[in-house]
């Protein structure tokens, strides 16, 4: 078999306390076509038998221990970093995938090396007419917006284009970049360090691709709840740091005023709305990401040297080219979502 034709490709899990999710993502991935690759189940110190699961049910699969829950960005750089494929691709465990969602996956990363990142076509594991992500686009205030979110499928998410970012949750990554890139920033622990990932990708001069010939089923939701607490709490103050942390490292300084001005506005009406609803814990945790982004900030500026010191592109070709979404469409999906 010629290597040149198939490179050798590592399928990252992650995997913390998602034994009922496991039969499903294994089974559809040992019925890949794509002819070489390896799995490797990074396993984030589960307590529900993942690890004896898989190894009683799955012989063939890697199996990566941790000693404990280092959360999606670190969990996944432990496997990348022992994955010996020439592509690394990252594969949530509540997942059920096509037969062909590896080989259409590389197929774009094999026709381009400008290209390092390709992004699958996620729809929704109990409504598959529905769309989770079909490509991301940036937003000012440093998060990302996955397109088409909880809209029907129809022909315009069937077109293969160039994206902001690829959701995590089924990318693939070229591993030489991955590597270059330093891999997802381990700081972040879980929410938008794909966004980071994508946008830096781009920063380096590199391309990131949506593939919608590459199909995933994703229980929306399904793992995060394990990994932090349910209340919302973690993750309002996980996105709120880490989202200013993107904004930071990554936009011009120009952008960076300017996102940090809109960032403001959007957050004082957002712990206005907290505080009509009397919720206490959304305050809280708008207010705690603030902290720990003024905190960070020290490393932040010395992670910003070293990206723009690599930079390629400028915030407006980003733009132009769609990858970081204007105000007023963010403004528009916002509501779209919320109300």
């Amino acid at each position: 078999m010629d290597a040149k034709e198939y490179p050798k490709v590592s399928v990252v899990v992650l995997n913390y306390n998602g034994r009922l999710h496991l039969k499903e993502c294994f089974e559809s991935l040992m019925e890949q076509t794509y002819p070489d690759y390896e799995v490797i189940m990074v396993d984030n110190a589960s307590t529900d038998g993942s690890v004896e699961y898989v190894r009683e049910n799955f012989p063939q699969i890697k199996i990566l221990e941790l000693e404990k829950n280092y959360g999606f960005a670190r969990g996944n750089n432990e496997g990348a970093w022992v994955a010996e494929g020439e592509y690394i691709a990252f594969l949530n465990n509540d997942t059920r995938t096509e037969k062909d969602w590896l080989a259409e996956l590389v197929k774009p990363m094999k026709s381009d090396p400008s290209v390092a990142i390709c992004g699958s076509k996620m729809m929704l594991f109990d409504r598959r007419d529905i769309i989770n992500h079909v490509g991301g686009e940036i937003t000012i205030i440093g998060a990302g917006v996955d397109t088409g979110l909880l809209k029907e499928d129809s022909r315009e998410f069937n077109v293969q284009k160039y994206v902001g970012f690829a959701c995590g949750g089924a990318t693939l990554v070229r591993k030489s970049v991955f590597e270059q890139l330093g891999g997802f920033d381990t700081d972040y622990f879980i929410y938008f360090e794909d966004v980071d990932l994508g946008w830096r990708a781009w920063l380096y001069g590199y391309k990131v691709v949506y593939v919608p010939t590459s199909v995933v089923y994703h229980k929306f939701g399904g793992t995060v709840d394990k990994a932090i607490d349910a209340s919302g709490y973690m993750r309002a103050f996980l996105c709120q740091k880490n989202r200013l942390a993107n904004l930071i490292k990554n936009c011009e300084m120009s952008n960076v005023f300017k996102g940090l001005v809109v960032s403001l506005f959007y957050d004082i009406w957002r712990i206005g709305s907290f505080a009509y609803l009397r919720d206490r814990y959304g305050i809280a945790a708008v207010l705690k990401g603030y902290w720990a982004w003024i905190t960070n900030l020290p490393g932040l500026i010395k992670k910003r040297r070293v990206i723009q010191a690599e930079r390629k592109v400028s915030d407006r070709y980003m733009k132009e080219m769609g990858l970081i979404m204007p105000l007023s469409a963010g403004i528009k999906e916002y509501f779209r979502l919320h109300h």
